[in-house]
């Protein structure tokens, strides 16, 4: 039986008055064509990719997306289809945070 280990790393860099997170896994990908409706409420790529005996809503990255944009932030996601998936996000800093 081979076991499938996943990988998720998440990193972070300030730019400015800002930090963007950068998070990667090396989970099956999403195709270019499914970018913009992965971040819709209920939606769910292809089941083919996933474990059949999970149950999933999809209403984890609608939720985040609303959770950025409420706050001024950005997100956005990079794929390499069947190899993993990139998602940036930019998260902007209280003024108090970076004054001179």
């Amino acid at each position: 039986m081979i076991k499938i280990i996943a990988v998720i790393s998440i990193f972070a860099k300030r730019i400015s008055n800002k930090v963007e997170f950068y998070i990667t896994d090396n989970g099956p990908g999403i195709p270019n064509e499914e970018y913009e409706r992965i971040f819709g409420t209920f939606y769910q790529v292809e089941k083919i990719f996933y474990r059949a005996d999970l149950r999933e809503l999809g209403l984890g990255l609608a939720i985040v997306k609303r959770l950025i944009k409420r706050t001024g932030g950005e997100i956005r996601v990079e794929s390499k289809f069947r190899a993993r998936c990139n998602f940036y996000f930019l998260r902007f800093l209280p003024s108090e945070t970076y004054s001179v």
